[in-house]
């Protein structure tokens, strides 16, 4: 989790892109609540591939290992040679059981892991799988090829950035000789060559589906995949009451507080947040934040912010102030 983020500035301007929130938790968060319930594992180490974001966020990473009863430890990756590099920033971890998780994107399904099961690779069928490394299995699961952007159709399944290694020792191995030979693509040392050069020297990968792969690495995927989630999770009903009409699916977070307001569908309002006077759809919003006399749509709101006669989509990060016309006629 060491990249910079920059296709969702402004909000990665204060805060990493994993730490951003989704319904009153962090992505990196959820990641690894979801592995720990979801995988017949008990997670005992976490570890956490950073660049330089700071004691207070490296705290709040370790306070997350601590969530699922693990020990957290950072790691840094100072320049961005890649995927393989990153995991090699860990090379102190790659040892016994491993789980490699890239954490930009949210992963929803079964992750248990059979006694017999040498690498696990998690998958997600996509309909256009040219933007996709993917893998070629045969009718047992295995792995027979990876390839990276096909130009012609020879396979749907997607690799997801989710990855298990019974004996985390044969990947460090794997990629120690990739940076060690300086094999790169385009500058940077791709885990898939690793992948690869496993393989063809007897690793055996098995291929896992997921139920759902939710990309949050730009604003409107951000907001597509919000939505998704909302559904996936248990959506509140229709209310309507006290001037305030609720159209799930909607997420409403401790101590937010909603006055003649309609909100929904697809909208994530976080903690201690106040909406007063508006209409929001298809929105996240962050914490601490007060809305009046608004209609929003599409848009991705941070925290701390003041927002007050204003209509349209907006993207504003953490700590700002919008105030709109004074007439709001037809609103």
């Amino acid at each position: 989790m060491a990249g910079l983020g920059k296709r969702m500035r402004p909000h990665t301007l204060l805060t990493p892109k994993p730490l951003l929130r989704l319904a009153g938790k962090s992505i990196v968060h959820r990641i690894i609540e979801g592995f720990a319930q979801n995988s017949g594992r008990k997670v005992t180490e976490v570890h956490f591939v950073v660049g330089m974001f700071g004691k207070e966020v490296e705290e709040e990473l370790i306070g997350i290992a601590k969530t699922i009863e693990a020990e957290g430890f950072i790691h840094y990756q100072e320049l961005a040679l890649g995927t393989a590099h990153a995991v090699y920033c860990a090379k102190a971890a790659l040892t016994g059981e491993v789980c490699i998780a890239f954490a930009d994107t949210l992963y929803v399904g079964s992750f248990e892991i059979g006694d017999n099961e040498e690498a696990l690779i998690w998958t997600y069928a996509v309909k256009d799988a040219n933007s996709y490394g993917v893998v070629v299995t045969n009718d047992k699961d295995e792995i027979l090829d990876f390839i990276e952007k096909p130009s012609t159709p020879v396979s749907k399944d997607a690799i997801v950035g989710l990855y298990y290694f019974k004996d985390g020792s044969r990947l460090r191995e794997g990629i120690r000789e990739l940076i060690e030979g300086d094999h790169r693509v385009r500058g940077e040392f791709q885990l898939t060559d690793c992948l690869q050069n496993l393989a063809a020297a007897g690793l055996v990968f098995k291929k896992k589906g997921l139920k759902a792969w939710l990309d949050f690495g730009s604003v409107p995927n951000f907001l597509k995949s919000a939505g998704e989630f909302l559904c996936l999770a248990q959506p509140m009903i229709d209310i309507e009451e006290n001037g305030v009409k609720i159209i799930p699916p909607v997420w409403i977070g401790v101590n937010a507080f909603l006055e003649n307001c309609i909100i929904g569908p697809n909208v994530i309002i976080d903690n201690d947040t106040v909406v007063k006077n508006s209409n929001i759809g298809n929105s996240v919003i962050g914490r601490n934040t007060i809305i009046n006399r608004a209609k929003l749509t599409n848009s991705f709101v941070g925290g701390w912010v003041s927002i007050e006669n204003c209509i349209g989509e907006l993207n504003i990060g953490d700590y700002n102030e919008i105030k709109g016309v004074n007439n709001m006629a037809g609103f």
